[in-house]
C-alpha cells in the first residue's frame, strides 16, 4: 500500500500537535543524516506513529480495517529541514503479523504539524 499525504490535507489534532513536537525536539539536536534511535524522545515518537498512522490510514483508505501495533525499526534518520525517514517492519494488530514498512515525512515550519508524509506498507 502506498499513502502520499499534501500539506493540509488531513488533520489529527492533538495526535499530530504531539508527534509533530516529540520530532521536532529531536530535530533540534540531530543533525541531517544522523539516526535517532537513540534520542529520549524516540520510543514517544514510535508509540505516537501507532495512532496516527492508523487513524490516517482509517480516514484516507476506505479499503483500511486494521491498526497498527508496533514498529521493529532497522533505520530512523533525521534527514534535515525537519523531516525523517524510518524503515523497518509493523506489527499489524488483527494478527500480529508484521510487513514492512518505510516512512517519510517532513513538519511544518511554523505550526506544530506534519507538512507532509509518505508512507509504504507491506509488500
Amino acid at each position: 500500500m502506498y499513502l502520499q499525504i499534501g500539506s493540509g490535507a488531513v488533520r489529527m489534532s492533538d495526535l499530530e500537535e504531539s508527534l509533530s513536537q516529540r520530532l521536532r525536539a529531536v530535530f533540534e539536536r540531530a543533525p541531517a543524516g544522523s539516526h535517532i534511535e537513540s534520542f529520549a524522545e524516540f520510543k514517544g515518537i514510535l508509540a505516537g506513529l501507532e495512532y496516527f498512522l492508523s487513524e490516517l490510514l482509517v480516514e484516507v483508505r476506505s479499503d483500511w480495517d486494521d491498526g497498527l501495533d508496533g514498529f521493529l525499526i532497522y533505520s530512523a534518520r533525521a534527514l534535515g529541514d525537519q523531516a525523517a525517514e524510518l524503515s523497518g517492519h509493523c506489527i499489524l494488530i488483527r494478527d500480529q503479523t508484521t510487513t514492512p514498512f518505510h516512512l517519510r515525512l517532513q513538519l511544518a515550519h511554523e505550526s506544530d504539524e506534519i507538512s507532509w508524509l509518505e508512507l509504504r506498507l507491506g509488500e
